[in-house]
């Protein structure tokens, strides 16, 4: 008879805390523990860049609606060029208005300088 009484209290004890442990209130606190979803941003090149050397210096202006002017200039000479851009975050296609196009990967942007092909841009304010 104590056998079975123990069985009986084993069982009950066993099923007691099987559905308090499967109660919903620890799936509601594991769903609260979740992480944010984090949220990635695209650095915004709009706006102009220069990047001065010694005796040149090399002037990227993007806007808002996807234009670009690029300008070049040495003491000899001034170059100015314009078409159309995307960028995706590190990769930066130009596409100009003669026809060419240049892809530059592995850009890099800050909120003051921005790289890419071997040369660092300052953001002008």
């Amino acid at each position: 008879m104590k056998s079975i009484n123990f069985l009986l209290f084993a069982l009950f004890a066993f099923s007691t805390l099987t559905i308090v442990g499967c109660s919903k209130d620890d799936d509601k606190q594991k769903e609260d523990d979740k992480p944010a979803e984090e949220v990635i941003t695209t650095p915004s090149i709009v706006g102009t860049w220069v990047c001065a050397a010694e005796s040149e210096t090399l002037i990227f202006t993007f806007t808002k609606d996807k234009k670009f002017i690029e300008t070049y200039e040495n003491k000899y000479v001034k170059e100015v060029y314009t078409g159309t851009y995307t960028f995706d975050g590190s990769a930066l296609f130009l596409y100009y208005d003669d026809g060419d196009a240049d892809s530059y990967y592995g850009v890099v942007v800050t909120d003051t300088t921005m790289s890419f092909d071997g040369l660092v841009y300052t953001r002008k304010k």
